[in-house]
């Protein structure tokens, strides 16, 4: 994972980043696991916001309407999921912001090189976009419904006051699965993955004061802002 160092967003910031209204899932397609997992996921856990596809070569996909740009959606989304591949992202990334939505989550692989990441960082800053990932599985606000997880869980999940974070998606997934087996029932599931603006510490500054969340579990790769990460244990721990 990259070291970056954490931004401090404002609270109000990001409580929209993770209590999002509208979402559009860009490039969702019924070929791919990680379109299906993210729709049938946001279908199944009661999630009461509107969803929006955009998939210029499709009508539909698993069950929603495709359109096909994001300037044709009926309203400005509060968060883009981005599942096309490492050379569409800055351009897509234009389009996201064009519609004045200001977060992101990025699936793609590809900004593992220290240049790579540098170069979406600065064009994610000057979009003003707040953006989870690259390389992740994305995340998941169990009290909403919100299943913005395009990976496996081989386990079902229930609403509890546990919250999982994490660099890796893999080891988050294999946790997920841990708290079901011991009847336990997560509030949120993060994943920060190459950490391009938003990252682990900006998560656990946000658990620190989330009302559903009573224990943080966190696998921490590298603590990037260890100052910033000092700050949010002690407001856990407060």
């Amino acid at each position: 994972m990259s070291v970056v160092r954490a931004g401090h967003y404002d609270a109000a910031t990001v409580e929209a980043f993770f209590n999002p209204k509208v979402v559009a899932v860009i490039g969702a397609s019924p070929d791919t696991l990680w379109s299906r997992q993210l729709l049938e996921g946001m279908g199944s856990h009661g999630f009461q916001g509107r969803v929006y596809v955009v998939n210029p070569s499709r009508s539909s996909v698993l069950g929603y309407t495709s359109f096909k740009s994001v300037a044709d959606l009926p309203e400005k989304p509060d968060i883009a999921a981005v599942l096309l591949g490492a050379k569409h992202v800055p351009a897509m990334l234009e389009q996201v912001a064009a519609t004045g939505c200001k977060a992101a989550y990025v699936l793609a692989a590809g900004f593992e090189q220290p240049e790579q990441l540098a170069a979406l960082r600065a064009h994610a800053k000057k979009l003003g976009l707040i953006i989870i990932g690259p390389n992740c599985n994305g995340y998941i606000n169990a009290g909403a419904g919100l299943h913005l997880w395009t990976g496996p869980i081989n386990r079902p999940y229930r609403r509890g006051t546990v919250a999982l974070l994490g660099q890796s998606s893999g080891v988050l997934g294999a946790m997920c699965c841990l708290t079901w087996d011991r009847g336990l029932g997560i509030s949120f599931q993060i994943s920060t993955g190459n950490q391009v603006n938003f990252a682990l510490t900006d998560a656990l500054n946000f658990l620190a004061t989330n009302a559903d969340t009573r224990v943080v579990v966190t696998y921490v790769e590298q603590f990037g802002d260890y100052p910033h990460f000092v700050e949010a244990v002690h407001k856990c721990r407060a």
